[in-house]
């Protein structure tokens, strides 16, 4: 394990009125970020996502009808970790990291 992959976070948005991300849909919003990029408070908040977590997390709070959830992996010191989080806790640099794609 590279220290590059340790600071890598993989993002994959899902949901919303289109339903992106879906089975049977052509579109998939993807992206990437480097912790070591963002703000303090920023990395802060997208670790504590991670701690005490089980991969693939399920939201707290029930899924709002067309509401985007995002779907975090990153690499810990206890292997690769997913967690899926409702857009209203994911930082905006986060999101901002997203691009849209035809598939």
């Amino acid at each position: 394990m590279s220290d590059n992959t340790v600071h890598q976070v993989r993002i994959e948005r899902k949901g919303g009125l289109a339903g992106f991300g879906l089975p049977n849909s052509r579109i998939r919003s993807r992206g990437s970020v480097d912790l070591r990029t963002l703000s303090p408070g920023d990395q802060q908040a997208i670790e504590s996502l991670f701690v005490g977590k089980t991969p693939i997390a399920k939201p707290a709070s029930p899924v709002q009808a067309d509401a985007f959830h995002y779907h975090l992996t990153m690499t810990t010191a206890d292997g690769e970790k997913t967690v899926i989080v409702p857009e209203h806790q994911v930082p905006e640099a986060i999101r901002d990291a997203v691009q849209d794609e035809l598939e």
